[in-house]
């Protein structure tokens, strides 16, 4: 909802969030980075959690949202999470393929905003905005 207490639809002007996309399949990242452009999000793409990482720290106020795969190599996406919360208080939505209860429930219990199962279809994407930052509205 907006100060005028209006519900804000993907694709309007309040609706459009900066969200850190960060997946170690490059076929993934493209995917998922065109369904949130096309929902009028700004998009920005990292390979890896410590991408991810120095990505936030050199912007680290530009971000309302981070959404990053479960299973990469190096850092997982639950390390992620943890580093990004505590770091950036940035909200964190966790993807993947496994879909194991243990793990939707560990990522939420660890703070995960939402939790998406993979493959990520446009209807998954389409209300992101509402887990965004909440300061989000402040800055527009």
């Amino acid at each position: 909802m907006n100060s005028e207490g209006r519900r804000l639809r993907p694709g309007s002007a309040l609706a459009n969030i900066k969200i850190l996309l960060v997946d170690d399949d490059s076929t993934i990242l493209t995917i998922v980075s065109t369904l949130l452009t096309m929902l009028n999000h700004e998009v920005t793409t990292a390979t890896s959690a410590l991408d991810a990482l120095s990505i936030l720290r050199v912007d680290n106020v530009g971000f309302d949202l981070v959404v990053t795969d479960h299973h990469m190599p190096g850092m997982h996406g639950l390390q992620l999470l943890e580093r990004v919360r505590e770091e950036f208080r940035i909200p964190v939505i966790v993807i993947s393929a496994d879909e194991r209860k243990m793990l939707i429930r560990e990522s939420l219990e660890r703070g995960a905003a939402s939790f998406i199962n993979k493959p990520v279809k446009p209807e998954d994407l389409q209300d992101i905005w509402r887990f965004a930052k909440p300061t989000r509205n402040a800055r527009l």
